[in-house]
């Protein structure tokens, strides 16, 4: 059997303008707004966190904010080095109606490939930021940061 290995190099477009699938992210809650204080860092967390957020910015992933709803920023460490700004959304998830639609089983998706001969995969850049977030649920999406409060698009 011959291995077929293509690949393809495109760039992403998060602008909501671009959005062609029709998906949204909706985030149901209960009560009134969580927030908490933004956290501090260490100069070279805080350099890090300054330029990704400015990135995210300059491509339409996040804009400045003023959600009574604000997440703390958090820095956690890239398995191949570097740091990765994440939002501390413990407090947003306990005010989150829990989705029960079932995620399917590994093993049921896997029953269905016995006998297969193709497959494929596909590796997303910045996966999290290809879907947008529901206009209304935006506000709850809002990262405090030491240099601001930013909201996810």
């Amino acid at each position: 059997m011959t291995s077929i290995r293509c690949s393809w190099n495109f760039q992403p477009t998060f602008s909501a303008l671009a959005e062609k699938h029709g998906v949204e992210h909706h985030i149901a809650t209960t009560g009134p707004p969580v927030y908490a204080r933004a956290h501090r860092l260490g100069p070279i967390k805080l350099a890090v966190a300054k330029t990704e957020f400015e990135n995210m910015e300059r491509l339409g992933i996040v804009r400045r904010s003023n959600s009574p709803w604000a997440s703390p920023l958090h820095i956690v460490p890239k398995p191949g080095g570097g740091w990765r700004p994440c939002g501390d959304y413990r407090r947003l998830n306990e005010a989150t109606t829990p989705d029960r639609y079932p995620i399917p089983h590994v093993q049921d998706f896997s029953a269905h490939l016995a006998g297969k001969v193709i497959f494929s995969k596909v590796d997303l850049v910045q996966g999290y930021h290809q879907v947008p977030v529901q206009q209304s649920d935006i506000p709850k999406t809002a990262v405090i940061t030491q240099f601001g409060l930013f909201e996810f698009l």
